[in-house]
Order: C-alpha cells, then structure tokens, then sequence
C-alpha cells in the first residue's frame, strides 16, 4: 500500500542533499589538507608564497588556455548558425552637430589616461617620512631623542671638610638672627637682664627594677626655625589648677555666707550643724568638690569641723561652736579659714614630682592595656592610677600623691586651646610620661591615620593618660629664657607634637593612642602633672588651722 503524500517531503529530500554535499566537500578538503607538507605550511608562513601553488602554475595556465580554446569554438558555432548581430551605428563627429548641442566628449586614448599619484605618506613629528614597513619584516623603533646632560653639578659640600672658624662664623650668623627674632617676637626683658636656671635636662632618669612596654613614638623633630604663625590669643593667665587669677576662688565665694548665719537651716533645733552631714546646703550643693566634717563633744558644748577642697585647688575649713539647749542661732559662733589656690611650682619642682610618681603611674596603665578599669569611663582610668599608688607606696598625709577633684588631677602644667593659643605653667615646658590629659570637646587626628579623617575627644570631656615625653620646641625654649617662668609666653597646643597615651571609654577597653597635636582644630586641652599634696599646700583634713602665709580666718 503507497503511503500517503507528505507535505514536509520535498524539505527532508533537500536537507538530506544538502547534508550528502556537505559531507563530500568536507571529504575533499580534508584529502587536499593531507598533500600539503609541513614544510610547504612553515614556507608559506614565513614567505607569505605557497611553492606548491607556483609549481602547479604552469599546468594551470595550459588548462586554462585550453577551456578558453573551447569555449571560442562554442561561441563561433554557434555564431554562424544563428548569424552575426548588426553593427551598432557610428557616433557623429564633432563637424556634424547640431548647433546649441553640447560637444561630445573627447576619445579616450591611452596618451589622456593618467594615473592619479598616490597621497604623500604620513609624516612623523620631526618632520621625516615614515612609511609602513614591508610585510613579513621587522624594523626596529627610532632612537629616543638624546637627552640634555648638564654640564654643572649641584653645589655639595662635606661638614666635615669645613674649617673650624668657618663653622664658628656661621654660628655666629645663626645668633644674629634668633637674636632679631626674639627681639621682634617678645617684648620680654633682654636675656642679659634676667638670669634664669635652665629647665632639667628632657632625658627621664634611667629606669633600674621592672621594664616598660612604653611603645617607640617617633616625636615631632625638634628645629631651631622660627614658630610657625599661631594665634597666641590672651589665654588667662593660670593657677596650678585651671581657675583663673582674675576669678575668686571658691572657697572665697561662701565666706559671707557661713559669717552671715541667714536661714532657717541656721535655727536649732534642726541647723545643719546639729545632724549629719554637718555641711550646709551651699556646701553640699558644690559636686566638684571632696569635704568631710566631725562633730565633738565636750560637756555641753558642741563643735563642729569641716572642709572643703574645691576643684580650683582653693580650700574652706569651717567651725561651728554652741552650747546644748540654746536654740536659735543667736548662740552659734562661727569662723572660716580658706586658703586660695597655690601658685605654679618652679621647673626643678616639677621635674622632681615627675621622677617620684610619673614612671609609677604610666605602668599601671600600662599593665591595664586590654582590660576595663572601674566602670570603664575614661576619668576612672587616671584616678584609680593615682589611688593605687596611694595605696601600694604606703605613702600618707602630705606625702601621698594629690587625688583627683573634679577634673583636676594633679598640677597644671599646661593649657591651650585650638584658636585661642596656650600657656604654660611652672618653668617645666615639657610634657613628661605618666602626666594626665584632659580634653574638652576637642578635634584632631591620629598619627598616621589617612588624610581628612580625624577624632573627637570629649563629649564633653576625655582622659587619657601620656606614655611619652614631649618637649616644646627650641624656639619656645629661647623666648621663655627671657621670660618670667610663673608667666610664660603663649605657645599654641599646635606645637606640642605627636602625645602617645593610654585611653579608655564605656564602649572601648584600655588601648593605645598617638595624636598629632599639629591637627588640632577644636577645643581645648588641660595637662595635669601627679605631684604630692605637699606641693600643693599639704592635704586638707578636719582640723582648723591657724592663719598664716597661704592661710586667711575669718570669725
């Protein structure tokens, strides 16, 4: 039985022919690729001609002079039977046009026939021809222009091969100009009119017992150049604490009234001298403050003692006198003592306090690195540094090391703000390890950190404490020479150079810190040097004192 018709049929037919080509034609170039030789590929690669191809040329031209032979003999049979086309008509001449016609064009001859010239090859940049290079070869680049040698040098010298009077003449040159400069720069008096002892030497005294991990800070170079233009600002003129001359200490302020003995918390039965905490309220409301009071009895008589030691380093002792049974405050006898704040120490006082408690304080924070210290904030870290000591030193009374108040932690040494300039404090213009730094709202940058970035100190305050000396420069060194060391001149915080700390905060532990002071572009920096009570007028206690040189008693 036929099968039916399929329309898809002519289609399959003509895949499969074209298939069936496909694979003979494949066939056929495969056997064409097996005659040519290796040697024949590498020729033609490297010659750009195929040998086999010319040495084939002559049979080629026969075979070709033979089907054109043929295919003339066609083409003549078949003119002769079909007979020869009519010759198409002569064009006219130029004699035999019609007028107003345009002429016709010339005859094409060979002697017309000029070959247009090529366009100039393309010129290099000095003008030269520079053609492509033939195929298949290989031109090397032009020569790099010769460059031009110099015939000086540069003028070089040795310091060892100059002459001693040379260099004492170049000295002598230098002394001219700071001279200039100082003169220019400070209205202080001449150095000849003030002689002044030389701060101790920067060197820290030579550690004997236990080694420190204080990590290696490279500090800003010291130059001999002038300053670099800061505002010198008029930042007051400073305590030992950071309470200005020109403000009344604290413990001036409550004076009048303790002598007053105006208020109801005056009148007994219930005065504030008669129930704990034996201080009044305008006392107890100062939190910047460490105080504490005794009551005494002796017979029917009641007194009661107390202190107060302020932030400002001021202190108030108060006494309370009155008989059992009296009520009112007609009875009561009252007298105050205050005792203002001391006056900066002197260079070799400082040092000396620095020798005695700095080393100890900066290994404690330093054996603290990776942990938390109290409740983490950044103030716990320098204030339990001092306590401890306190309490591993054995030492006592005035001979222990000042704790902290508030946020004075010791004597200030220095202090500065970012556009309004600083001061030093005490003759010692150096920032030694173990001192204690206290930032307020303050902006700059880490050492090394990348550019434009920068870190916020103080919100508002930050402590931190310094694991590294840090000098002023020498030309700070030259002005304050002259100077009153109680009163030096201005120096910005910009100068003090790159301060290695201890640091930590609620949200960090204890690490490692290195600021770079010249980035300073905000706020204000406080530095405090750990020194003894006794250098700051000896530790306030219960005990009423008598009036004398730093002492004044009110009644």
């Amino acid at each position: 039985m036929p099968y039916p018709y399929h329309p898809m049929k002519d289609k399959m037919e003509k895949l499969d022919q074209f298939g069936f080509n496909a694979m003979a034609k494949l066939k056929d170039q495969k056997a064409a690729g097996t005659k040519t030789s290796m040697k024949d590929r590498l020729d033609m690669s490297r010659t750009a001609a195929d040998r086999r191809w010319d040495q084939t040329a002559k049979a080629r031209k026969e075979e070709e002079q033979e089907e054109a032979g043929q295919a003339s003999n066609t083409s003549a049979s078949a003119s002769s039977s079909r007979g020869a086309p009519p010759h198409p008509p002569s064009r006219s001449t130029a004699s035999s046009t019609l007028a107003g016609s345009s002429p016709l064009p010339p005859a094409r001859t060979n002697s017309n026939r000029q070959t247009p010239a090529l366009p100039p090859r393309m010129a290099n940049e000095a003008g030269t021809n520079n053609p492509p290079p033939a195929y298949g070869s290989v031109v090397p680049p032009p020569a790099p222009p010769a460059r031009k040698v110099s015939t000086g040098g540069n003028a070089t010298f040795k310091w060892s091969q100059i002459s001693q009077a040379d260099k004492q003449a170049f000295f002598e040159l230098l002394d001219e100009f700071f001279a200039e400069l100082t003169a220019r720069t400070s209205s202080a008096p001449t150095p000849g009119a003030v002689t002044q002892p030389r701060p101790p030497s920067f060197a820290p005294k030579p550690l004997s017992a236990k080694p420190t991990s204080s990590p290696s800070i490279r500090m800003a170079p010291v130059t001999s150049s002038a300053p670099v233009p800061a505002s010198t600002g008029s930042y007051p003129l400073l305590t030992a604490s950071s309470k200005p001359y020109d403000e009344e200490p604290t413990a001036r302020t409550l004076v009048d009234q303790f002598m007053s003995k105006t208020g109801p918390e005056w009148i007994l039965p219930n005065a504030w001298y008669a129930q704990s905490p034996y201080a009044p309220s305008f006392v107890v409301s100062h939190r910047e403050c460490t105080r504490s009071s005794s009551i005494q009895w002796v017979g029917t008589e009641r007194t009661v003692v107390g202190h107060a030691a302020f932030q400002d380093l001021s202190v108030l002792w108060y006494s309370v006198s009155w008989s059992e049974g009296i009520f009112g405050n007609s009875g009561a006898k009252v007298k105050v003592a205050v005792r203002d704040p001391p006056a900066p120490l002197d260079a070799a006082r400082l040092y000396s306090e620095s020798q005695r408690f700095g080393e100890e304080v900066a290994r404690y924070v330093e054996t603290c690195e990776g942990s938390s210290v109290g409740d983490g904030e950044c103030w716990t870290l320098a204030q339990q540094a001092l306590v401890q000591l306190n309490a591993t030193s054995g030492l006592t009374g005035p001979y222990a090391v000042f704790e902290p108040i508030s946020y004075t932690l010791g004597h200030l040494i220095y202090a500065g703000e970012a556009d309004a300039g600083g001061r030093w404090r005490g003759g010692d213009y150096a920032l030694r390890r173990g001192d204690i730094l206290q930032w307020k709202s303050a902006r700059c940058s880490l050492l090394h950190s990348p550019a434009g970035s920068y870190v916020d100190l103080g919100a508002p305050d930050h402590t931190a404490v310094l694991l590294s000396d840090s000098s002023a420069p020498e030309w700070y060194h030259a002005l304050a020479s002259a100077a009153d060391p109680h009163d030096a001149p201005p120096m910005a915080p910009q100068h003090l150079g790159h301060l290695a700390v201890m640091e930590q905060s609620a949200r960090s532990v204890c690490s490692r810190s290195t600021y770079d002071l010249s980035t300073l572009s905000r706020g204000i920096l406080h530095v405090f040097r750990p020194v003894s009570y006794a250098a700051l007028g000896g530790k306030p206690d219960n005990s009423f004192p008598s009036e004398g040189k730093n002492v004044k008693v009110f009644k």
